[in-house]
């Protein structure tokens, strides 16, 4: 016989047009209807029993750099300048 894993269900306590008030819902369930990442949702809901409007926010963008080299020629250079002598 399988295992008979029962998942820990959150309770939905704000507005947001997706979810009802009130209904309980499991990881799987929030991440599949907000369309975020499971192991987002996962990371919000720690130590807690419900979840609302401020847990379904979009992730924050990563941080990424400009390249500072315009050209090929540059970068390559640049790598070569950093070599010790």
């Amino acid at each position: 016989m399988a295992s008979c894993k029962i998942r820990k269900r959150y309770k939905f306590i704000g507005t947001d047009s997706r979810f009802k008030a009130g209904e309980f819902y499991d990881r799987w369930q929030i991440s599949d209807i907000s369309d975020l990442g499971f192991f987002a949702v996962k990371n919000r809901l720690l130590g807690v029993d419900f979840f609302d409007d401020n847990f379904l926010r979009p992730a924050k963008p990563r941080n990424t750099i400009s390249p500072v080299f315009q050209t090929t020629t540059e970068a390559l250079s640049a790598k070569w300048l950093k070599r010790k002598l």
